[in-house]
């Protein structure tokens, strides 16, 4: 469809806008009047967790050849900060509440701007507009800016159209240029200078009761019931809550309120299984008590003794937290045991990690309030620690499970499609023997290593990377993260994280792919996940690193390549790709269930039941289970 009427170019971008979940813009004139012409829409795509992205260039009217100018001889850091001001840096005709839309829009990431540039001398000048949807999507291109006078004075002309043809073509072209890969071109984030200057514009007119982190800080039902549950029994209990529900914030929103309740400064030992847990603790700490006095208490922090021996003293005057690994603090007792205080508070994440051992250590500190946090507190075959981790996180038990949060759309619908996958000759008897074994021995040290050998001979079944590859021979990696078992291919020095690798590769040698193993710093681990959620990186291959408190939101699809019998791992697996995301709507999680001559093997059942429990296509989990006569 051909456009030239301004009526129309306005009621065709407001429509796309509240319609979409996904929208990214290039643009060579901005001005930032288009967050009040679209105030409306755009704040009804920020309620629907919709994500934006915009590219803009620079203008060659008089006033901005200046600006030009200006900026010619610059790093482009600084012609950044010089393009921001000259874009963003007059809001006087901007609303209160279209800035505070855009801050919260920049705050919960559901908007980023770049500027581009050419590198050719010239201006970064491509106008064309992408909107997606679970139903349709379209591409706007033409002469049309992101300006006032586009929108409402010149005369344009557009080209509006569905994207069956070229969508992708303009998919790619724009996440090239947003990546870097284009050539001649390159893309800097405006987005921290643009929020400082909405803070300061919205400051200087008195707004400074403006909830910035609204969607962070405002609590849910359920977390406000979990605090009020904690509260009523003095900080004692434990919060079952599912992955991604928010716990960690649950309970430190707790500590707020105790605060207020107590008029006493805040004394917190904070117990978690691995490193990069401790910055995700922190930084959701700092949230709530900016002010707060944190010391991280593991092996790559040298001082941390010392610091962690001061709280004792600190915490007279100020909040303190100090977050501990597992194992630093667990040889730590003594001196732990000399900074607990008749006010001292004990959380520990992922509380189903304390074995009996632990449990008796935590007697031993004598703590008089605290709080287990865990999506799966049942310890797969060791009851006796099931019972003792209940027992010693006495007081308030609050549980919120999957099916309340996917139905209340706190975490993210799913598909679940299963695949059947048939052991070869040689893969069966090994099996065989190793059930034989597992029926005939007590002891559990040799259970426990016989399931493990169980496991690894399931997860390397032959038939799941064929299978694999012939689903990938139809459908693209897009967001992906890949479930791998861990150790080597049998006989060979390769891993079966990059023999996996190797065979994605085979069938879709375009995609770029990534690896998470425990061998990667915190550092690579983030920038890896940066990179999926920019698009530039389409799926990430991972072993049981990513079972247990690291987040990729951004994830789409999940192949599950890898699982145990055990629920606490393929329970929490499925949570942590439900997260929500800007511009998502439902994860698929793609699953190779094991058989033998057809028959779904009894260690495989229990997770294609609980995955299949709430999933939405259940016509094709019920054709599944027709097909290969399992009812």
């Amino acid at each position: 469809m051909i456009i030239e009427s301004n009526t129309e170019f306005i009621k065709a971008f407001k429509r796309l806008i509240k319609d979409s979940s996904n929208i990214e813009m290039s643009t060579g004139y901005f001005s930032s009047s288009i967050f009040e012409i679209f105030y409306e829409e755009f704040n009804k795509f920020k309620n629907e967790n919709g994500l934006i992205k915009i590219i803009i260039g620079a203008d060659t009217s008089v006033e901005e050849l200046n600006l030009l100018k200006r900026i010619e001889n610059m790093s482009q850091t600084d012609a950044c900060v010089e393009i921001s001001e000259f874009y963003f840096g007059d809001l006087t005709n901007t609303s209160n509440e279209a800035l505070k839309m855009l801050l919260i829009l920049f705050r919960n990431k559901q908007i980023e701007i770049k500027v581009g540039f050419s590198e050719n001398g010239g201006i970064y000048h491509s106008k064309y507009y992408i909107f997606e949807n679970e139903e349709t999507n379209t591409v706007i291109n033409g002469s049309l800016n992101l300006t006032y006078s586009g929108l409402y004075r010149n005369y344009e002309l557009v080209h509006l159209y569905d994207g069956k043809d070229d969508f992708g073509t303009y998919k790619r072209i724009f996440s090239n240029a947003w990546n870097n890969i284009t050539p001649n071109a390159r893309c800097e984030s405006l987005s921290e200078i643009v929020i400082n200057k909405i803070s300061k514009e919205l400051e200087s007119r008195g707004c400074f009761a403006v909830d910035t982190t609204v969607d962070t800080i405002e609590l849910r039902d359920y977390q406000e019931e979990a605090i009020n549950n904690l509260l009523d029994n003095d900080m004692n209990g434990f919060l079952k809550m599912a992955t991604g529900t928010g716990k960690t914030f649950t309970s430190i929103y707790s500590l707020k309120m105790w605060k207020e309740n107590n008029c006493e400064n805040l004394n917190v030992h904070i117990v978690v299984p691995y490193t990069h847990l401790v910055t995700q603790w922190q930084e959701s700490i700092k949230e709530v008590f900016p002010e707060a006095f944190i010391t991280e208490c593991h092996t790559n922090k040298n001082q941390w003794k010392s610091q962690f021996n001061n709280t004792r003293y600190e915490s007279k005057s100020k909040d303190c937290f100090s977050i501990f690994v597992n194992n630093s603090f667990f040889s730590n007792i003594n001196s732990i045991r000399y900074s607990v205080t008749k006010n001292s508070i004990l959380i520990v994440d992922e509380a189903h990690n304390l074995n009996l051992e632990n449990i008796e250590d935590l007697d031993y500190l004598n703590y008089k309030r605290k709080i287990g946090l865990s999506a799966t507190p049942e310890h797969y075959m060791f009851e006796e620690r099931t019972s003792c981790l209940f027992n010693y996180f006495t007081g308030a038990y609050f549980e919120y499970g999957l099916e309340e949060a996917i139905n209340n759309e706190y975490l993210t619908k799913y598909n679940y499609y299963p695949f059947l996958v048939n052991l070869n000759n040689d893969e069966i008897e090994v099996y065989k023997k190793l059930d034989f074994k597992l029926k005939n021995v007590n002891d559990k040290a040799e259970i426990l290593n016989l399931l493990e050998e169980r496991n690894l001979l399931l997860s390397s079944a032959t038939g799941k990377i064929i299978k694999l590859k012939e689903i990938l021979n139809d459908q693209e990696l897009d967001r992906s993260l890949v479930y791998c078992n861990p150790g080597k291919v049998k006989g060979t020095d390769l891993s079966y994280i990059e023999y996996i690798a190797s065979e994605i590769k085979s069938v879709r040698p375009n995609e770029h792919l990534e690896k998470i193993t425990a061998d990667e710093s915190k550092e690579k681990r983030l920038d890896i996940v940066k990179r999926l959620e920019s698009g530039s990186t389409d799926a990430i291959l991972a072993i049981r690193c990513l079972d247990e408190g690291f987040d990729i939101p951004a994830i789409k699809d999940a192949y599950i390549m890898s699982s145990t019998k055990n629920p606490k791992e393929y329970v929490q697996r499925r949570g942590r790709v439900l997260r929500r995301y800007p511009g998502k709507k439902i994860t698929n999680i793609y699953d190779f269930v094991v058989a033998i001559d057809g028959v779904i093997l009894e260690v495989e059942q229990d997770r294609f039941e609980e995955y299949s429990s709430l999933a939405e296509n259940q016509k094709e989990i019920d054709s599944f289970r027709i097909k290969n006569n399992w009812e």
